[in-house]
């Protein structure tokens, strides 16, 4: 068995290319042929910020407030982002990205040099010892308008 990490398209191109007998992936954003999906679980968004980020003292973080801030954010290719995406459209929102990066990890430190803030489906939920802080949200239908806060600036 070889595990990898790609984009959802780039995962879904190799099922159907036969390159690869499973994925796993967020839920399917259309159709495929030849191609079933099984819900497995369901995984919040997060907001990741860096320590002491004004963002931060919000109690009631919302994709308004998310959208006044500069994002660092995955690629078009990335199904997470036109997820995301897909739900500020719906608000009549507008992103101001900074960054577009094609890996979590990298999105993650560009948030600890403070250049920005971003969502991330996979981050933890609570301050790691890394300069940044995950605060949870949950999808209905996208990203909920007011996120449980699941770390304090207090924790480590």
């Amino acid at each position: 068995m070889k595990v990898v990490a790609r984009p959802y398209q780039v995962l879904m191109e190799a099922l159907e290319a036969g390159e690869a007998t499973m994925a796993l992936v967020h839920a399917p954003g259309d159709d495929r042929k030849g191609i079933s999906f099984v819900h497995l679980f369901d995984a919040p968004f997060n907001l990741l910020a860096p320590i002491a980020h004004p963002i931060l003292d919000d109690p009631a973080i919302s994709l308004e407030t998310i959208a006044e801030w500069p994002l660092i954010l995955l690629s078009l290719d990335s199904y997470a982002r036109r997820y995301f995406e897909n739900a500020v459209n719906e608000k009549g929102l507008r992103l101001q990205v900074g960054l577009e990066m094609d890996h979590s990890e990298l999105v993650r430190r560009y948030v600890e040099t403070g250049m920005g803030v971003a969502h991330d489906r996979h981050a933890v939920r609570f301050r790691t010892r890394k300069q940044h802080q995950a605060w949870g949200a949950r999808p209905e239908p996208y990203l909920s308008t007011g996120p449980d806060r699941l770390g304090s600036k207090g924790e480590s």
